[in-house]
């Protein structure tokens, strides 16, 4: 095991390995936040209640869709940029993406507006917990906020396309800390069980780190690529544009998926059962979170040297997040054994969480850690045309699934094993394209070079 480690670390350069260790001291304690998060929120609500800001929070995700990839392609083309010093076109491309991004989000926004006391909340949420009236600002509170968020959220990618993956993780532990310390005011301070108040907390927090976090950036941390309406070039932006739109279709599936899977559940197994499969998800995202604590960092670093032509690197790079990815599915096998015993030192008997549904929440878990370095190769290499291919039939076989495993099982495994579903087509399909384009032999076997 000592030998292992001591491989997956000699490859990198010091900047990365600083990364690495920043990005896992800064998870690390945004896990130990979430812990303290749940069970905080299921002493102010009730698990109904819970479940129903779980599935008003999958509905205001679909704003994602809105950003048309775009976030994504600036990545790719902003760290292109900056290897090789190019700083006028940094620049172009912060201010483009700022101006898209902007207009369409504040359009979406002045439409919510409208349309928002026309929308039965009531009926599209199969719950009557709340009336009406509460349903739309509730709403409102938490659309506004979070519309404004995605806009200046896109200050993470800037630090992203430098290498600097860390800083966007103390920016969400930042947003984390600053929700639960306003949810435990909240229990102190007013009766419990008002949701329009957890909402208000929970929303706006993340919408002022980002004002300060944005204010920061551009006028100390990068001031040579601030953006500026002299610099928006929408007709010299068709690389952008064309990654972004690839990037999009393969975004709407994510986000049908899960962004829609509290809604699906909620409609078809009710409120209780989104808690259920919140609180079984959150225990098994920490594996997920461990993988990606790896191939985040690394991402920035691959789209450089692939930019340079250094295929062995990349080549290298790959082959030792697919040895973690193993190792961490090992772990994930020792998580789903011990997961009662952690859901009652957790949670007491708060809520009840079934042995069933973390065993398939498990191997869903197993097959995504797997998958995980694969696609964010893939991403950072810019090479997702088969994805676009897949994103249709990923959808269809998730919504198939859910409706032809509810007529078997009729609850809520249902729902994961179509998830396992669509992510196996991944799996299989993601090493022929790494294949192709990095020259790969996907064997384990360690090397130095």
């Amino acid at each position: 095991m000592n030998t292992i480690l001591s491989n997956l670390t000699l490859l990198y350069k010091s900047p990365l390995k600083k990364q690495l260790a920043l990005s896992y001291l800064l998870k690390g304690a945004g896990i130990g936040i979430s812990l303290m998060y749940v069970p905080l929120m299921l002493t102010y609500l009730s698990p109904a209640q819970f479940g129903l800001w779980v599935a008003i929070t999958s509905v205001i995700n679909w704003l994602r869709l809105f950003d048309v990839g775009i976030g994504n392609g600036l990545r790719f083309h902003l760290a292109s940029s900056l290897a090789v010093s190019n700083m006028d076109k940094a620049k172009e491309l912060v201010s483009t993406t700022y101006a898209i991004i902007g207009s369409i989000f504040v359009a979406v926004w002045l439409l919510f507006l409208v349309v928002n006391p026309l929308i039965n909340w009531q009926s599209l949420l199969n719950s009557d917990l709340i009336s009406s009236s509460e349903y739309m600002k509730i709403m409102m509170i938490a659309i506004t906020a979070i519309v404004f968020t995605f806009i200046l959220d896109l200050v993470k990618i800037l630090y992203a396309a430098h290498g600097d993956t860390a800083t966007g993780n103390f920016l969400q532990l930042l947003s984390s800390t600053l929700s639960l310390i306003g949810i435990y005011l909240l229990s102190v301070f007013t009766l419990k069980g008002q949701l329009d108040l957890a909402v208000a907390v929970v929303a706006l927090s993340p919408l002022v780190v980002y004002i300060i976090a944005t204010l920061y950036t551009f006028k100390k941390k990068y001031a040579a690529i601030r953006p500026s309406l002299n610099f928006v070039k929408f007709k010299n932006s068709k690389d952008l544009f064309n990654l972004s739109a690839k990037f999009f279709v393969v975004q709407i599936t994510a986000t049908i998926i899960f962004a829609s899977l509290p809604f699906i559940i909620t409609r078809f197994y009710g409120p209780e059962s989104v808690a259920q499969y919140h609180v079984a998800n959150s225990i098994f995202n920490l594996p997920i979170m461990v993988i990606g604590l790896f191939t985040a960092p690394l991402t920035p670093f691959v789209t450089r040297e692939y930019a340079k032509e250094n295929l062995s690197w990349v080549r290298g790079s790959l082959k030792k997040a697919l040895l973690l990815s193993a190792i961490v599915s090992l772990g994930t096998v020792l998580l789903v054994i011990l997961s009662p015993y952690i859901y009652k030192l957790w949670l007491g008997d708060k809520i009840d969480i079934p042995f069933k549904l973390s065993v398939f929440i498990g191997i869903y878990t197993i097959i995504n850690i797997m998958v995980n370095p694969l696609s964010s190769f893939m991403n950072a290499i810019g090479k997702i045309d088969i994805l676009l291919w897949l994103a249709p039939v990923g959808v269809g076989m998730f919504i198939g699934g859910c409706f032809l495993f509810d007529m078997w099982i009729g609850n809520v495994i249902a729902v994961v094993l179509a998830l396992s579903l669509t992510s196996i087509v991944g799996l299989i399909v993601e090493p022929f394209v790494l294949k192709k384009h990095l020259k790969i032999n996907f064997g384990f076997k360690m090397s130095n070079k």
